[in-house]
């Protein structure tokens, strides 16, 4: 039996497949490696929103596997990020432990972190008798250091140097139609490495934690995707009625307005004249640059749900004759303008 239990908004789900982990970890502490536990198939997708078809967040999207995958389980409406960031949310949510209680708020590591006593989820899953498989980006820094087969994150083929807008501390738009294939791609090769470890026979039970990179910067994937959404068909997000921003706190307020919490961006204007402090959306639309940006998060979501539902489609059949729970989450989304401040 295939149970597949996606979230109704996967921007806002983290918390709550944590909580669904966590009641597993309370009430069976002292789990048996019998026929009765299941193969459980964690999946996290790097900085995905709800740009779904199942979801409605834009009605352009094209995630036709990961809506399958949520037509034959249960979303789940109420749920949310732990932080708004990588490294803290995936680490509140690997370890169930909220940033508030580490001191684990940033990307790059701070002076003040707490070491972490709380075991993984793989730790907890090794621990109880499972054959355990990491790959791709499930942990900030790759798959984690614990599993009977760790397989860290493939990279990918970039564009020409002369071309290529990608930068850490450039904003969108760096988005870019590879000439390659998928197969060339990271997010393919962890897909063929998660089928090859699901076809594994064994007598343990089995616990997955897969991750894929796509949508995260840079939006770099095959040209077939972007030809999915032509650019002059692209629609931009609803921005709000009134400021977004009104309730959030003013540590929100200036992370939203940075970028990796270096200072904000400037640009020259055609009159000669410097806009400065732009934030990354600032910067979008003063550059002409929100309709390029979207078309290129599209594709690549597009991109990453086609090799989403490769995998998928593997868990069928179970080789070890056991239930299967698959879950899928995001670690906290993305936006490209959907909270702009009405000025």
């Amino acid at each position: 039996m295939l149970k597949r239990p996606p979230q109704k908004n996967l921007m806002r789900a983290t918390l709550y497949c944590l909580v669904v982990l966590i009641s597993v970890a309370s009430s069976q502490r002292n789990l048996q490696a019998t026929e009765a536990q299941p193969d459980i198939v964690f999946i996290i997708v790097d900085d995905l929103n709800d740009w779904l078809g199942c979801l409605e967040g834009h009605p352009d999207a094209k995630s036709p596997n990961i809506d399958a995958l949520a037509e034959s389980g249960m979303l789940f409406p109420q749920a949310y990020c732990n932080a708004p960031q990588c490294r803290p949310s995936r680490t509140s949510l690997n370890h169930g432990v909220y940033p508030f209680h580490t001191g684990t708020y940033f990307n790059a590591k701070f002076k003040g972190e707490k070491k972490i006593t709380t075991p993984s989820i793989q730790q907890f899953f090794l621990n109880n008798g499972y054959r355990v498989a990491s790959g791709g980006k499930v942990h900030h820094g790759g798959p984690g250091n614990l599993g009977d087969s760790l397989l860290r994150r493939p990279g990918d083929p970039r564009p020409p140097v002369s071309e290529d807008k990608f930068g850490a501390l450039r904003p969108p738009n760096d988005g870019y139609a590879l000439d390659v294939s998928d197969e060339q791609m990271g997010d393919y090769k962890v897909a063929q490495w998660a089928i090859e470890q699901w076809k594994q026979a064994s007598e343990q039970p089995l616990f997955m934690s897969v991750g894929f990179f796509r949508p995260h910067r840079p939006l770099q994937v095959p040209s077939a995707y972007f030809d999915q959404f032509p650019l002059e068909m692209i629609k931009k997000p609803l921005e709000p009625a009134t400021d977004d921003w009104a309730d959030m706190p003013e540590f929100a307020r200036r992370l939203a307005r940075s970028h990796a919490h270096k200072a904000l961006h400037s640009r020259k204007t055609p009159e000669g004249n410097i806009q400065k402090d732009l934030s990354d959306h600032d910067y979008l639309v003063a550059s002409n640059e929100w309709e390029t940006t979207i078309r290129a998060y599209q594709a690549s979501i597009a991109f990453v749900d086609r090799q989403i539902g490769l995998f998928i489609n593997a868990l069928e059949k179970n080789p070890r004759n056991r239930e299967t729970i698959v879950m899928l989450v995001s670690d906290h989304g993305w936006h490209l303008g959907e909270k702009k401040t009405l000025v």
